[in-house]
């Protein structure tokens, strides 16, 4: 576990399990306030997910012309292949530094479903009540790689007396079918648009936004206390809300749609030795 403390803010790494957050807090009217900090109510809290976000129908796909097979590994009752590869592998820490951490992680291509050599790197940067996320891939093979990105907070919701109230960037709900995948329509969604508690909702739905900005953010607002922005740049054209419970509430960028290697939207491909750069973030006020 790797620890960072800057400015009032502490923030924790795992970097044996996929370089995931573990634990972010920051200083607001002298209290200290942690959105972010993982009590294993739920899987991937705080992974970083890639070549794919969110899930793979069948856990199969073509990209030009060869047919891939992923493991399955969405539950007994879904036929999906889930969040990628680099959730539980160990990263390498390149460099510490007051404010800042950057780690690696380097893939061979030596998995049959996904033969695409690449680096991943993330750096996560501290400033006041800000922590700024960036993540490079670099395809090192010599061939086309097929990759999306997500990351997968959990934020606490019981960080006040009352539920958090939440806004959603203008954006549309993607309409799934009984084993999540797309069914290929969508709808404008306007439930919050405006700030809105979020007690006794259950959410598992992933949107596009309306308009791609440099910088587009949603808000949970904690009565009493502050609220929480979580932004993402203009890589990030979708984005999954995932509440199960009244403990935590999962808020995730995605670079591209569910099931994306299939249906293309927002699918990269990155020619070989292309670098492909991201950033999303955080920031409590």
């Amino acid at each position: 576990m790797e620890q960072l403390t800057f400015q009032g803010n502490t923030l924790r790494i795992d970097k044996e399990n996929g370089a995931a957050i573990t634990y972010w807090s920051c200083q607001k009217n002298t209290l200290e306030v942690a959105p972010i900090n993982n009590q294993s109510y739920h899987k991937f809290e705080g992974s970083l997910l890639f070549p794919f976000p969110n899930r793979l129908a069948s856990g199969s796909y073509t990209f030009e012309g060869i047919e891939y097979q992923f493991e399955l590994n969405d539950g007994d009752n879904r036929p999906n292949a889930l969040h990628g590869l680099i959730h539980s592998v160990e990263f390498s820490l390149i460099e510490k530094l007051e404010d800042s951490i950057r780690l690696r992680y380097e893939y061979e291509g030596e998995l049959a479903a996904y033969p695409f050599p690449y680096t991943f790197e993330v750096e996560y940067k501290l400033t006041n009540n800000e922590l700024e996320i960036v993540g490079t891939v670099v395809n090192t093979g010599s061939e086309n790689m097929p990759c999306g990105f997500g990351w997968h907070p959990y934020f606490d919701i019981q960080l006040a007396d009352q539920s958090p109230k939440f806004k959603l960037q203008k954006a549309s709900k993607i309409d799934v079918n009984d084993v999540l995948i797309p069914t290929g329509t969508e709808a404008i969604y306007k439930t919050f648009q405006e700030l809105k508690s979020i007690e006794g909702i259950s959410l598992d739905n992933c949107f596009r936004l309306e308009k791609i900005e440099e910088r587009s953010s949603c808000f949970l607002s904690y009565p009493g206390i502050g609220t929480l922005e979580i932004w993402q740049d203009h890589n990030f054209p979708f984005i999954q809300v995932y509440k199960p419970d009244e403990r935590a509430m999962a808020i995730e960028p995605m670079t591209c749609g569910i099931n994306a290697f299939n249906t293309l939207q927002g699918l990269k491909k990155l020619s070989p030795q292309e670098t492909w750069a991201f950033k999303m973030g955080l920031r409590f006020f």
